[in-house]
C-alpha cells in the first residue's frame, strides 16, 4: 500500500508521496525479517520536465509505473488541448494497458492542457472476488485535493486545512506532513517522501535537502502537538454533586 496525494493551488499542482516498494513481495519480506525484499525504497511519480506531465502510482506498483510511463511517452500535443480531450486520450492509454494485463492501480496525473490539470485514474475488477471477468476503468478531473493508494489513512484528516486559494509553495508542508504521518497508522506500507511541483516553471522535483528540511519540520510540529497535549501544571475546577445524574 502506498499514500499519494495531489493538491490544486494558486499557480500549479503539488504532487507528494512515499517511497517504499509496498508490493506483496517487500511487505512479506519485512513481516519475515528478509533484508533483502523488505524496506526498498524507490519513487512513485514518474514525470518529465519538458512534456510538463507528471504521474504518480498507487497499489499495483509496476503495472502502475508502466501504464504511467506510457502516459507520459504517448500523449500528443493535440491530446492536451483541453481537459476534455486529455481525458479521452489518458483513458485511452489505460484501457491498451488493461487489455494485456489486468492489474488494479490508481494514478494522479498532473498536465498542462492548456491549464495544469489534476486527474484521478483507477482501474479494478467491477466484481472483486471475480477478478477475471469484467473490469472498469474510472478517469476523472480534480478540481481540490485528491487522494491514491490506503485512502483509508486516518491522515487524510489533515485536509481539512487544505485551502486552494494558497498558492502552491504554502501547500507543500501539508502535503509533506500528510505523507510523513501517515506511517503512524500503515508502517508496513509507507516510508520515505518524494514531492514534484507543477508549475509555470515546468515539472520540478524538490531536493534532497528541502526533504530534510520538511521531514525535520514534521518531527518539530509532532513534539510540539505532543507537548501541547500532555501539559502539567494546570488547574481544573469541579462540579460537586452528591450522585452522578443521568
Amino acid at each position: 500500500m502506498t499514500l499519494q496525494v495531489g493538491m490544486i493551488g494558486i499557480g500549479g499542482i503539488i504532487l507528494a508521496g512515499d517511497l517504499k516498494e509496498s508490493n506483496d513481495i517487500a511487505i512479506r519480506g519485512e513481516r519475515e525479517g528478509n533484508v533483502a525484499d523488505a524496506g526498498r525504497l524507490k519513487n512513485k511519480i514518474e514525470f518529465d520536465h519538458e512534456r510538463k506531465i507528471a504521474v504518480s502510482c498507487a497499489i499495483d506498483l509496476n503495472f502502475a509505473r508502466t501504464i504511467a510511463r506510457r502516459i507520459i511517452d504517448e500523449l500528443e500535443p493535440r491530446d492536451l488541448t483541453d481537459e476534455g480531450t486529455a481525458y479521452s486520450a489518458i483513458e485511452r492509454i489505460v484501457g491498451d494497458g488493461l487489455a494485456t494485463e489486468k492489474k488494479k492501480a490508481e494514478w494522479l496525473i498532473a498536465l498542462k492542457c492548456p491549464d495544469w490539470k489534476l486527474f484521478k485514474c483507477s482501474v479494478a475488477p467491477v466484481d472483486p472476488e471475480q477478478r477475471d471477468t469484467e473490469w472498469s476503468i474510472s478517469c476523472e478531473p480534480c478540481f481540490t485535493l485528491e487522494f491514491a493508494g490506503h485512502t483509508t489513512n486516518p491522515v487524510i484528516y489533515l485536509r481539512k486545512y487544505y485551502d486552494d486559494l494558497l498558492p502552491i509553495e504554502q501547500l507543500v508542508p501539508l502535503a509533506a506532513h500528510m505523507i510523513l504521518s501517515a506511517p503512524l497508522f500503515n508502517s508496513y506500507g509507507i516510508e520515505g517522501l518524494e514531492i514534484i511541483q507543477c508549475d509555470e516553471s515546468g515539472v520540478r522535483k524538490l531536493s534532497e535537502g528541502s526533504i530534510k528540511n520538511l521531514k525535520a519540520a514534521t518531527r518539530q510540529l509532532d513534539n510540539s502537538l505532543g507537548e501541547a497535549l500532555t501539559q502539567s501544571g494546570k488547574e481544573y475546577t469541579y462540579s460537586t454533586m452528591r450522585r452522578s445524574m443521568s
